[in-house]
């Protein structure tokens, strides 16, 4: 424990980030794992003078798995607290430097069918999340302070194409897409990773098919 978390990070910083999710880092992981139990095999073989079994060595195997999977969560959640803190400092800096300029606030147009029957027309700083239903989309965008939720026919597909022009709104799971300037807080527990967006109460969900790219999306200005 010593040599892969005090010694190792100060020889090679870059090699033993441990907070950022990196073929390297689970390497590592594994390897602690696996020198723990062999020292702690030797230990009670020569120092304790047990005997030796296969079924004995799988549960000191197993004993040792418990610090790393510690070690692991740990650094996750220190992961996710700095990300989180980063968002923030960026979520605000965005705050200061907004413009009402109508240059910068392009309306976005939403079809519902191919006869374009009905139209949506909204601010990009106002639209907050698209989420799929069936063969229907609902829009969350911001109104008089409130938000305001509009359902139309159209696929999450398309409106994603439509949206790629503006990096701020990014794919979190294959029902949604979101808008990070709204996001505020990014989790992760048992039930996988999800985030929270200002004005709106509910967890959203993150896929794992697009983690990477969430935390890429919201960690960077």
């Amino acid at each position: 424990m010593w040599f892969f978390r005090i010694l190792l990070p100060a020889i090679f910083p870059n090699l033993s980030n441990f907070e950022k999710w990196t073929l390297t880092s689970e390497i590592l992981y594994i390897t602690i794992w696996i020198l723990s139990t062999v020292a702690l095999v030797f230990y009670i073989r020569y120092v304790g003078h047990v005997r030796m079994s296969i079924f004995l060595v799988f549960k000191i195997s197993l004993v040792c798995l418990a610090p790393v999977i510690i070690l692991r969560s740990v650094d996750e959640r220190n992961s996710l607290k700095k990300m989180v803190h980063a968002l923030l400092e960026k979520n605000k800096d965005i705050s200061l430097h907004i413009t009402h300029n109508e240059s910068n606030n392009k309306p976005i147009e939403v079809f519902s069918s191919d006869n374009k029957s009905e139209i949506i027309k909204l601010e990009t700083d106002n639209l907050l999340m698209i989420k799929s239903a069936d063969n229907y989309i609902e829009i969350y965008f911001k109104e008089d302070d409130k938000i305001q939720q509009k359902l139309i026919r159209n696929t999450l597909k398309n409106v994603e194409n439509q949206l790629k022009k503006y990096p701020e709104f990014i794919r979190c799971h294959r029902t949604c897409i979101i808008n990070k300037k709204f996001v505020y807080d990014f989790k992760h527990d048992y039930s996988g990773y999800r985030l929270k967006l200002s004005g709106y109460n509910d967890e959203i969900s993150v896929s794992r098919q697009y983690l990477l790219t969430v935390k890429e999306a919201i960690t960077t200005s």
